[in-house]
């Protein structure tokens, strides 16, 4: 009792204190601490599912990404495709217009050629024409007058009809 006296320790203080905390624990220990665990294991149980809906999450947005990846490769296959067969037909319809532009030229100038050489036929009868008529007039001349071949040139020369 000596010792606890020099500690500054009362024993009935003490035995008061000690009943005290055994009576408060108790209470606490039947009432507060179950709802207390309670409380955790249940916040436990929301941070384990959180942390599972995340993985899941996470997993669902790798299979999304893996998805678009391949969505994006097949667009760009088919986008190559579609480019491809607009350049095909895009060379086959310029063949086909080289082909119409060159039959075209072709009838143009196998008409041109055509027309040239009626239009030549046409001068040429033309000139045979004005050939036979001054050579008739000069016939007519001749006949009809005594004329020197001196006086033919003049008189040709004078119509405009030799150069």
């Amino acid at each position: 009792m000596e010792l606890l006296n020099a500690l500054g320790l009362d024993l009935k203080v003490f035995v008061a204190q000690f009943v005290n905390f055994a009576i408060l624990y108790f209470i606490l220990a039947k009432f507060a601490i179950p709802k207390v665990t309670a409380m955790v294991k249940a916040r436990q149980d929301e941070i384990d599912a959180g942390l599972k809906n995340a993985e899941a999450a996470q997993l669902a947005l790798e299979q999304a990404q893996e998805k678009e990846a391949a969505v994006v490769a097949q667009a760009n296959s088919q986008a190559r495709q579609i480019i491809n067969e607009a350049k095909q037909k895009g060379k086959q319809a310029e063949t086909k217009i080289v082909a119409q532009a060159k039959e075209q030229a072709q009838t143009i100038l196998t008409n041109g050629e055509k027309q040239a050489q009626t239009e030549k036929a046409k001068l040429m009868q033309s000139a045979k024409e004005e050939l036979a008529e001054i050579i008739s007039i000069g016939m007519r001349n001749l006949a009809d007058e005594k004329i020197d071949p001196t006086k033919i040139k003049d008189s040709y020369l004078k119509q405009g009809l030799v150069g």
